[in-house]
């Protein structure tokens, strides 16, 4: 009611309101959100808007390209974003069929000003898109399928920011291969690990490992998500003598005992 009835409360009110924005064009009753059309319309009302956007949760459904080609024209003017999140549909939403100008428009957004990535349900996303964002420091992978790296980009080291955080959630169909590359070029510091629920033990046991191999010479902290400490005990009991080659200043052990 504040906003209506001062124009300096307004102001203020709007920089709260509009700081978290969360896109669903398919309508969810769990899901407070807009959809694309609505923002479009704030936006093209007051302008400034675009300004008090910090954080933006992008919800991929199969309803047609539309909102995604509309959402393209409207990242460059988000000029205070810094976290994204790109959740897809619970079947996995391919990066690939998604339109080709939103996926330009969304990667060059990303290296022009984003620290906070999160991909969830989200497969074939190319984890080589990611070498030119230098202001990236957080990155999380959630229940993704597999994704693409170029091994050749590799070779240009300096395009590679640090990591501060990664964080890999349930990704149990992801070709490690390609993500121990990825990681190896991050002089990553502090790993967030969550095996995945179909088979938890066996991602501790063959997911884990070569993580921790690929970020042995920078890892500071180290996060695991046990669930379940009667399940884990024997996984974790055979990969001591691997944690104790790592400089980790702290190791968190979390879950539901």
């Amino acid at each position: 009611m504040c906003t209506h009835a001062d124009p300096i409360l307004s102001k203020l009110a709007e920089r709260y309101m509009y700081a978290d924005i969360t896109l669903f064009d398919d309508p969810h009753p769990k899901v407070i959100s807009r959809t694309t059309h609505q923002l479009t319309q704030i936006l093209a009302n007051k302008p400034e808007v675009s300004h008090y956007i910090r954080s933006l949760n992008i919800y991929l459904k199969d309803y047609g390209n539309s909102p995604l080609i509309a959402l393209s024209s409207l990242l460059p003017t988000f000029s205070q974003l810094t976290s994204v999140t790109l959740i897809g549909n619970q079947k996995d939403s391919c990066w690939d069929e998604l339109p080709k100008k939103f996926r330009q428009a969304f990667v060059l957004f990303l290296r022009a000003q984003v620290r906070e990535l999160c991909i969830s349900s989200v497969s074939s996303f190319p984890l080589s898109s990611l070498d030119g964002c230098r202001k990236l420091g957080v990155v999380t992978l959630d229940l993704c399928g597999e994704m693409q790296y170029d091994k050749e980009s590799m070779k240009d080291r300096l395009a590679s920011p640090l990591l501060k955080h990664f964080a890999f959630r349930s990704c149990h169909r992801m070709r490690m291969e390609d993500i121990t590359s990825w990681v190896q070029a991050r002089n990553l510091h502090t790993l967030e690990f969550t095996g995945a629920p179909e088979d938890v033990e066996r991602s501790f046991r063959e997911h884990l490992p070569p993580l921790l191999a690929a970020c042995s010479h920078s890892l500071t902290n180290l996060c695991l998500d046990l669930k379940d400490k009667c399940t884990f005990f024997i996984p974790l009991k055979s990969m001591s003598q691997k944690l104790t080659q790592f400089r980790c200043a702290r190791i968190s052990l979390y879950g539901h005992y």
